[in-house]
């Protein structure tokens, strides 16, 4: 049975909810900031924009994106852990509950420089200080320059320029997690 937090932990029940928060969302989230940091990426690899995702755990999904302009963000998406009662509905994250990955991200020694997005809303990001390896911007960068062959977008969705490059990207090494 996946785990499944209401809120933060300073919201639900203080220290006992802290530590579950920790133990749960640690592993991945220093697997995630490590492959952005430490993992030098093969000549070739290509990174699309959104990064690396983890698949859900404990109802968030986790991606880590090496920005191109000089800082790393960490997005912290919820997922609709229950059908909603209306069309477009979604769960929202909220200031809190990303004031407790921004807190746990310093514990892990990556502080967060700013946060934005929701507040509420569906998703929110943490924008940590530092930059991703090099190799990481580069791959980023080739995905970003598009297919050198079709300039305009249509043509761009019928070819596999980035297909090679996406082969050779080294993903994240995904501990064994825990509420998934």
């Amino acid at each position: 049975m996946a785990l499944l937090f209401s809120g933060p932990p300073r919201v639900r029940a203080g220290r006992q909810a802290g530590r579950e928060f920790a133990r749960v969302f640690a592993p991945p989230l220093r697997a995630g900031v490590g492959w952005l940091l430490r993992t030098e990426q093969p000549p070739g690899a290509m990174l699309g924009r959104y990064g690396a995702t983890l698949d859900p755990v404990a109802g968030r999904y986790l991606s880590f994106v090496p920005s191109l302009d000089v800082q790393m963000l960490t997005v912290v998406t919820v997922r609709r852990v229950r059908p909603c009662s209306r069309p477009n509905e979604r769960p929202e994250v909220s200031r809190a509950e990303l004031d407790a990955f921004a807190a746990l991200l310093g514990l892990l020694g990556a502080p967060v420089r700013e946060l934005y997005n929701g507040f509420p809303g569906g998703s929110g990001t943490l924008v940590l200080r530092g930059r991703a390896h090099p190799s990481l911007l580069h791959a980023a960068g080739l995905y970003e320059a598009g297919c050198p062959v079709h300039v305009d977008r249509i043509s761009r969705r019928c070819c596999d320029w980035d297909g090679p490059g996406r082969a050779l990207l080294l993903e994240p090494a995904w501990p064994g997690l825990v509420g998934k």
